[in-house]
């Protein structure tokens, strides 16, 4: 995901200053997210009605996976997921 984003942002820089800035934002990025999963869905619809579907369907798939996990955490650990952003 983020050399999709990296690829077409240093294409379009015409400077090797402004090239590296666009690697180091990017590998800031990549040290923010790293670890973390993603998913991506195509959805036709108004824009916010498609953020709620999206939204929804993650809350879905959290859901689903929690009750996957607890089958193969250990006692004392945890593992935390959900939706970046949202209220806990």
């Amino acid at each position: 995901m983020m050399d999709e984003w990296e690829t077409p942002a240093l294409s379009r820089c015409t400077t090797d200053e402004e090239r590296t800035g666009v690697k180091i934002g990017m590998e800031r990025r990549r040290r923010k997210f790293q670890a973390f999963a993603t998913a991506t869905m195509k959805i036709e619809a108004e824009p916010d009605r498609a953020y709620e579907i999206a939204y929804e369907r993650n809350r879905e798939v959290c859901q689903l996976t929690a009750v996957f996990l607890t089958s193969h955490v250990g006692p004392g650990e945890d593992i935390l997921f959900g939706t970046l952003g949202s209220p806990a």
